[in-house]
């Protein structure tokens, strides 16, 4: 009953898996955009420009975490208790949620929007019309607003309204999808992985969280739930799966209070399906934001050392694409709820290091990617490679 091998099921699940491949490339560009960008863009007003371009670099540095191995268990603690709480208060917790969701999609579209200035007309001629006015409050917590900066928070917080005033209408899933991809970017753009070592234990770790929560937990509560599926479906109401998934949908077409923290395709092609009430498959954010980090320090490490081509990238998003199918199969051949990760960590982890055995870069990238001078390849470490992409080489 969970799931109706047909055709509209299958078009859905690779509708999802575009989705969520082209998601992972926009946020892995959206991280490193002031390096492909930054250098190469001409703009009109270069004055301006430049003390916009100032500014949003600081504001953007200064939001950088740098992951580190203690970070990465610190994350994954955090993640775990916050389940857990979800799994026993959910009804209580959801709005919580919600709120967080609200802020983080209004702080990521400032960002994005801030990030953006430089390179979009409209912003950039509004920045320079408005970024010097500034004026002062009563209020301890904004002692001085800027002008520019407030029009920003506005606008950054149009969309966000609308979902939380629509949140149960049935076509409201559009909006949720652009603030999820917004929020998705925006986590990969402020967190850095310095290198291979850091992203393999992170990638580890929600390896083993998210096999716990969906694998293990049905042994060790009391009803046999999945907790990982239990919060996933609203407190249990519809089994689901970390991708290509069921949503529910009642009769009357609207949502009721769920986690906003998943993208949502509706099974359009799908009467069977939708007759049910289940009408969405769902992909969680964690399940697109984790491996883009990867991918994201790939593209980093490849402009890095300006290639011809981009071997490291193009490998770390066939190695999610590899994964991602991996997990649909999965899912269609047990009629199971599956855990992404299980899949996506060790495909993605296993193709960079494929890459980096071929190109001689393995001790570099597991170790200083960014300050080993000897991270170039060298004719006697590595035979040539008949792939095309996963040789990097100097055509000087």
């Amino acid at each position: 009953q969970f799931l109706h091998h047909s055709i509209g099921a299958s078009v859905n699940i690779v509708f999802m898996y575009f989705f969520a491949t082209g998601v992972l490339i926009l946020a892995s560009l959206y991280a490193n955009i002031k390096t492909i960008l930054g250098n190469s863009s001409q703009l009109d007003d270069k004055s301006n420009n430049n003390n916009v371009q100032e500014e949003s670099q600081d504001e953007n540095d200064d939001e950088i975490l740098n992951m580190t191995p203690s970070l990465a268990v610190a994350f994954v603690i955090l993640a775990s208790g916050l389940i857990l709480l979800l799994f026993f208060f959910y009804d209580y917790l959801v709005y919580i949620m919600i709120a967080l969701f609200m802020s983080g999609a209004i702080g990521g579209i400032h960002s994005v929007l801030r990030q953006l200035t430089p390179f979009v007309g409209v912003l950039r001629r509004a920045y320079s019309k408005l970024g010097g006015i500034s004026f002062t409050t009563n209020s301890w917590l904004l002692p001085s607003l800027n002008l520019f900066s407030t029009l920003l928070f506005f606008l950054s917080a149009l969309l966000p309204t609308l979902w939380l005033f629509a949140r149960h209408q049935y076509w409201i899933w559009i909006v949720q999808d652009i603030l999820g991809i917004v929020i998705i970017v925006s986590i990969v753009q402020s967190i850095h992985l310095p290198n291979l070592k850091v992203a393999t234990i992170l990638l580890s770790l929600f390896f083993l969280y998210d096999v716990f929560f969906v694998f293990i937990t049905p042994y060790l509560t009391s009803t046999g739930e999945s907790v990982m599926v239990s919060v996933a479906t609203g407190g249990g109401s519809t089994p689901t799966s970390a991708t290509g998934s069921l949503g529910s949908l009642p009769s009357d077409h609207s949502f009721p209070d769920q986690l906003p923290l998943a993208l949502l395709v509706p099974r359009l092609a799908d009467p069977y399906l939708n007759a049910c009430g289940e009408s969405f498959s769902l992909l969680g954010y964690g399940d697109i934001a984790i491996p883009s980090l990867l991918c994201s320090f790939c593209l980093a490490f490849d402009l890095s050392r300006r290639p011809s081509r981009y071997p490291y990238f193009i490998g770390s998003v066939i190695g999610y694409m590899i994964g991602l199918a991996a997990t649909d199969v999965s899912l269609v051949v047990m009629e199971t709820p599956q855990p992404a990760l299980l899949y996506l960590a060790p495909s993605c982890l296993i193709s960079v290091a494929i890459v980096a055995v071929y190109n001689g870069h393995l001790r570099s990238l597991w170790n200083n990617p960014f300050q080993d001078p000897e991270n170039s390849p060298r004719s006697d470490d590595v035979e040539m490679s008949s792939v095309p992409w996963i040789k990097d080489f100097d055509d000087n």
